[in-house]
């Protein structure tokens, strides 16, 4: 992450979700977590408080604390247990058998599309049991050797499911954010996402992350400002 992606994520970072950065700056979630951690980034209190953080969705640690279900530091009621015998020989049926596969195994070789972390959607394809690779890095893999760290695999067509050698390129991540950041908007729309950005970090307390652009003003004179 060069110097220029380092200020930008900590303008965003305390007001925006993780995915939504990860999304623009090419990256995974895990990544933008480690990264803001090393330089101690947190998110402002104001973003926490709603539902865009997803703190109080169903499966989140704040919404489990007030479900009433265990904390850390209970201990399971069978904890240290051993089955007993005739549980056993109840289950033993039921148990799995070694060497047998379950219904869904798959072949190795077998492209499936599935969605990343990001919710985008990629061919993956199985190299053996437990082990997906993406298919576009994959193919390139098989065609020019392992692809360098800090690069990654783009379509030049822009469609994920052409994984075609000839649709395929290797670039920088820093060459990715600038094809994926603001460098490609117009001066106009530049100005307006700043703006929305300041005025979020400014009066989080009073204005949700959407709010401007649910407003009717604002998407006109981003249409207005595209189709110059």
């Amino acid at each position: 992450m060069n110097q220029e992606m380092i200020q930008r994520l900590i303008e965003i970072y305390p007001f925006k979700s993780t995915k939504e950065i990860a999304d623009e700056f090419g990256m995974t979630t895990s990544q933008i977590y480690n990264k803001a951690y090393s330089m101690n980034l947190k998110k402002a209190d104001d973003y926490l408080s709603t539902s865009s953080s997803g703190r109080l969705q169903p499966g989140s640690s704040l919404f489990r604390k007030s479900n009433g279900t265990y904390q850390k530091g209970n201990v399971p009621m069978n904890k240290g247990q051993k089955m007993s015998k005739d549980l056993f020989e109840k289950v033993k049926p039921t148990m799995f058998k070694k060497g047998i596969r379950p219904a869904n195994w798959k072949e190795p070789g077998t492209i499936e599309i599935r969605k990343d972390k990001n919710g985008h959607f990629y061919k993956y394809i199985k190299i053996s049991d437990s082990n997906w690779k993406l298919f576009q890095r994959h193919v390139w893999k098989e065609k020019n050797g392992e692809i360098q760290e800090g690069n990654v695999i783009v379509f030049r067509d822009k469609n994920p499911m052409n994984c075609d050698i000839e649709n395929l390129e290797m670039i920088t991540r820093v060459e990715n954010l600038k094809r994926n950041w603001l460098h490609n908007y117009p001066d106009e729309i530049k100005q307006l996402i700043k703006t929305k950005n300041k005025l979020i970090k400014n009066n989080g307390k009073n204005i949700k992350s959407s709010f401007l652009f649910r407003n009717k003003k604002l998407k006109r004179a981003i249409r207005i400002a595209i189709n110059k």
